[in-house]
C-alpha cells in the first residue's frame, strides 16, 4: 500500500513538472497518463507489481505463520517442568479435579513408573451432589482403581484422608509434606491449568522448597497447545483457562464453594415447594410428603 500511494504522487509529481499545471478536474485527472514519459510510466508499472508482490508475500507469510502464533498462545498455558533436583523418595500427585479419562491415567501411570515413584497421592475433593447420592463414584476412588487395573500396586497408593475445595488447599497440604526433606513432588495436573498450577506453587512455597514439587501437563486427548485449534473443546480450554489465569492474577484466591449436602439440599427443596423454614423434626415428614406427592399411584 505505501508504494501504491508512492506510486500515484509520482504520476502527479510528472503532470506538475510536465506542463506545469496540476490537474484539479477529474477531466484533467484522466490525462495525466498522457503527460508522463515512458520511462517513467514503466518505472511506475514496475513499482505498482512490486507492491503488489511484497502484498501478496505478507498474506503468504501471516497464513503460513499462523500456526507459530496460536501455537505460541497454547503455550503460554503449559508449564511442563523437569523432574528437578533429586531426592531419595518421589510421589506422584494426583489433584481432585483431574480429567477422569483414561488417557490421564495411563499418563500418570507411566509418569509413576518411568520416574521410579515410590507412591501416589490422591488428593480428594468435597463431594458433589451426584457423589453424596451414590450415583457416579467419587473421583478418588475411580482414580485408584483405574491406576491399579494399570500396573501399580495397591500400596503404593495413598488417597489422602481430608477433602479439600480447590488446588489452593492442595498446595497447602503438599506444602506441610514438601517439609519432609527426603521427598520431591511431581504434581499431575491438565496441560492448560499447569501455568495457573505453576503461580500458586510459586506463591505458596518458599523458594528452597519449590525445587521439591515440579508440575507436569497431562495433555487431552482431543487438543494440546501444537494443534488447540482444529477443536471446538480446545478453544473452550484455552478460553476458559486464560480467563482463569487473569482472574488468578488480578485477585489472587477465589472464593470457596461447598456444594449441599443431601440434608440441606433436602431442605432447601422443603422450604421452596412449602414456603416454611424445616427444623430437624419436621426433616422426615416433609421428605415422605415430597416422595408421596411425587409418586404415580396405580
Amino acid at each position: 500500500m505505501p508504494l501504491l500511494w508512492a506510486n500515484r504522487w509520482l504520476l502527479r509529481y510528472c503532470a506538475r513538472t510536465t506542463d506545469g499545471v496540476v490537474p484539479v478536474s477529474g477531466e484533467n485527472q484522466s490525462s495525466e497518463a498522457s503527460v508522463v514519459p515512458p520511462k517513467l510510466r514503466r518505472i511506475s508499472w514496475f513499482s505498482s507489481i512490486i507492491s503488489l508482490f511484497l502484498l501478496l508475500a505478507g498474506i503468504a507469510g501471516f497464513v503460513r505463520g499462523l500456526p507459530w502464533v496460536l501455537e505460541g498462545l497454547g503455550r503460554v498455558l503449559v508449564a511442563d517442568e523437569p523432574l528437578g533436583e533429586k531426592r531419595e523418595s518421589l510421589w506422584i500427585v494426583l489433584p481432585g479435579d483431574h480429567r477422569r479419562q483414561p488417557e490421564t491415567y495411563d499418563a500418570v501411570a507411566e509418569i509413576a513408573r518411568s520416574a521410579g515413584a515410590q507412591r501416589v497421592v490422591i488428593f480428594s475433593r468435597v463431594p458433589t451432589r451426584v457423589e453424596l447420592l451414590g450415583i457416579v463414584p467419587p473421583a478418588s476412588e475411580l482414580a485408584k482403581s483405574e491406576l491399579e487395573k494399570r500396573g501399580l500396586s495397591s500400596e503404593s497408593i495413598w488417597i489422602y484422608p481430608v477433602s479439600v475445595f480447590n488446588f489452593w488447599d492442595e498446595a497447602r497440604l503438599l506444602k506441610k509434606m514438601v517439609n519432609e526433606p527426603k521427598v520431591s513432588f511431581v504434581v499431575c495436573v491438565g496441560r492448560f491449568g499447569s501455568r495457573a498450577a505453576s503461580l500458586v506453587r510459586d506463591w505458596l512455597f518458599h523458594e528452597q522448597a519449590r525445587g521439591a514439587v515440579r508440575i507436569r501437563g497431562i495433555p487431552d486427548p482431543r487438543y494440546d497447545e501444537k494443534n488447540w485449534w482444529k477443536n471446538r473443546a480446545g478453544w473452550k480450554a484455552l478460553f476458559w483457562n486464560y480467563l482463569s489465569l487473569f482472574q488468578l492474577w488480578l485477585f489472587g484466591e477465589p472464593e470457596k464453594f461447598r456444594p449441599l449436602s443431601v440434608d440441606e439440599y433436602e431442605s432447601w427443596a422443603i422450604e421452596l415447594l412449602f414456603g416454611q423454614k424445616v427444623n430437624d423434626g419436621m426433616m422426615n415428614f416433609g421428605v415422605e410428603k415430597i416422595r408421596s406427592s411425587s409418586s404415580i399411584d396405580p
